[in-house]
């Protein structure tokens, strides 16, 4: 019983309050969410309602570790070639709004179908946005539908999203024959179809026309924040601001001094310059790096940070949503130590930024301007933490004839464990084996593509699951909504329980919402007594069914700030997708599974 001694009852109401924690907790975005799990997971290890061997079963789910086989096969395919291929094959020299939405959203809708859709959408912002920009088309036009897409796509198969496996990985667990890989095809492709069509004929009713965010950085004045630091020996030492030519700058702004611990702002015309002062100016992007370069007597961050590079150049990079910069300040990132690269200047959209450079907290979203050094691609290379808006020298591209062998044995392994002849998990293990035998990729680079985050979640989400059945809250809170729905039969607990869940995946990631609401599908089919497979599909297509803010799904949140959105956007957009699919799914699965 572990270190207390309790009762079920007492247990059951422990666990269902870990349960509310880890929801709040989730929401509030307090901590990353496997350690949100970690906690509430570890604390029912401690007071005994779980063992360590139920604890840590997940690490050891075969759908745990298909999932890292996958992220690792789906980046080797990302790295090669074969993507700039496809797309380009697909968009052609397409100038037609209508023409490009259409073929990019079914183009990546059967992508992601086999292959993670992150990478995708990662591959595809600048893609989009450089379209967008060259055909005078808003952004927000393309980069919800691009998101979207993705995401009916993942929906299609049991690899296309994480979500799928983990539920299966719960299914396998719960002692449940599990899913096949085309088991959610027909519900899943009619869903994808439904909402392709539903984003094509609706474009101009529903798709915001936002300005392009980018242009509008560009136009601006006085929102990027620049830091340099007077150099030994300056000439600006002991002269004034105006004597200086600091008030005459060419689009730019002294805003702040920043001495000892001392801020003069504002800056006056008379104030004295001296060693060490630190110089905070905000203005124009487009003339940071004239700034920089004009100014020999201030050490910006290109001098004090990246000094022996064989070549140094100014990019532009949005901060993305799951990279682990961000709650840091830019000193504590070291991105220089990292990345090879110093931060410039900062803007964040619609939020004044004041201080030193160092100080500032990074937020998702942030349009980060970095000098970058020769290393710059290479430590970046597999890593999540940034997109990059303007053009840089790319990566080298795996071996072509590699490529092509990637291709080909993930092919094999699909349609291997669509015919029974070997299990997925096996496939991709010897498919894994010769990518290592081949060296397509090593093994620092297959490290970086593993989501270990994710893993650790998924396990941990394993975990709660089997402490909310074992203490017997599932089929407490199930015998609650069949209490509601009972009346309905089966199809009304089906569209209850894909409901709870669509709504839950809002607020939280999807692989948590759908490990909470396992259970519940299982306890409420078994109090219905009809097969439980329609309700495990139904909790899968729900968790993935995030369409209503940007926060639900982390390919929304990739493209929130590329986009130009607003908040109310994904609601406008989401809220017909999310109840189209929803019908698709119900009616689709009761009449598959017999449950009208």
């Amino acid at each position: 019983m572990g270190i207390f001694e309790m009762s079920m009852q007492m247990q059951e109401i422990i666990v269902l309050l870990v349960t509310g924690f880890i929801i709040f907790s989730l929401y509030k975005e307090k901590f990353p969410p496997a350690l949100t799990f970690f906690i509430g997971v570890g604390f029912l290890l401690v007071i005994g309602i779980l063992t360590p061997k139920e604890m840590l079963g997940g690490f050891a789910n075969d759908s745990i570790i298909t999932i890292m086989l996958l992220l690792v096969v789906c980046g080797v395919l990302n790295k090669s070639a074969l993507p700039d291929q496809f797309f380009h094959k697909i968009f052609g020299n397409v100038n037609k709004m209508s023409t490009f939405l259409l073929r990019m959203m079914f183009g990546v809708a059967i992508l992601s179908a086999f292959l993670n859709n992150t990478p995708i959408v990662a591959f595809l912002i600048p893609f989009v946005y450089t379209w967008s920009k060259s055909n005078k088309v808003a952004p927000s036009k393309l980069m919800i539908p691009l998101s979207f897409a993705t995401v009916l796509g993942g929906t299609i198969t049991l690899i296309g999203t994480s979500t799928n496996l983990v539920v299966n990985g719960l299914t396998t667990s719960a002692g449940i024959e599990p899913l096949k890989m085309f088991d959610f095809t027909i519900v899943g492709g009619i869903q994808a179809l439904i909402g392709v069509l539903y984003l094509y004929f609706f474009r101009n009713t529903v798709l915001p026309d936002r300005p392009d965010p980018l242009e509008t950085f560009q136009k601006s004045q006085r929102d990027f924040l620049v830091e340099g630091r007077i150099k030994i020996g300056s000439g600006l030492i002991g002269k004034s601001v105006e004597s200086a030519n600091l008030r005459q700058l060419k689009n730019f702004f002294l805003v702040e001094i920043i001495r000892n611990e001392e801020t003069i702002s504002p800056v006056s015309p008379k104030d004295i310059l001296r060693l060490d002062d630190i110089l905070i100016f905000a203005g124009d992007i487009k003339n940071i790096s004239e700034l920089v370069d004009d100014q020999k007597e201030i050490n910006f961050p290109k001098t004090q940070s990246i000094k022996n590079n064989k070549s140094r150049h100014l990019i532009e990079t949005i901060l993305m949503p799951n990279s682990d910069l961000i709650g840091q300040s830019v000193k504590e990132c070291d991105l220089r130590g990292r990345f090879d690269a110093a931060v410039v200047a900062i803007h964040r959209r619609g939020e004044q930024i004041n201080g030193k450079l160092g100080n500032v907290i990074l937020k998702q979203g942030d349009v980060l301007v970095l000098f970058v050094g020769d290393d710059f691609d290479t430590r970046t290379d597999g890593k999540e933490d940034f997109f990059i808006i303007n053009e840089i020298e790319k990566t080298e591209k795996i071996n072509p004839i590699k490529s092509w062998m990637v291709l080909i044995g993930f092919g094999v392994c699909i349609i291997g464990s669509a015919i029974g002849f070997m299990s997925l998990f096996q496939s991709l293990l010897v498919l894994l084996a010769l990518i290592i035998f081949t060296k397509t990729i090593s093994f620092k680079e297959m490290h970086n593509l593993v989501d270990y985050n994710l893993l650790i979640l998924a396990a941990l989400a394993l975990a709660l699951g089997e402490a909310l059945t074992k203490t017997g809250a599932a089929a407490d809170i199930a015998n609650g909504i069949l209490y509601l729905v009972k009346g309905g039969g089966p199809i009304a607990g089906l569209a209850a329980i894909y409901f709870i869940t669509m709504m839950v995946t809002e607020i939280m990631t999807n692989v948590a919402a759908a490990t909470l609401a396992f259970p519940l599908a299982i306890s409420l089919a078994n109090s219905f007594g009809v097969d439980p497979k329609p309700f495990i599909l139904a909790i899968a297509f729900a968790a993935s069914a995030s369409f209503l803010t940007p926060v639900g799904y982390q390919t929304n949140l990739m493209v929130y700030g590329p986009g130009g959105y607003k908040f109310i956007d994904y609601v406008k957009v989401g809220l017909p997708l999310s109840v189209l699919c929803m019908i698709v799914c119900v009616v689709g699965l009761g009449i598959i599974y017999g449950l009208f």
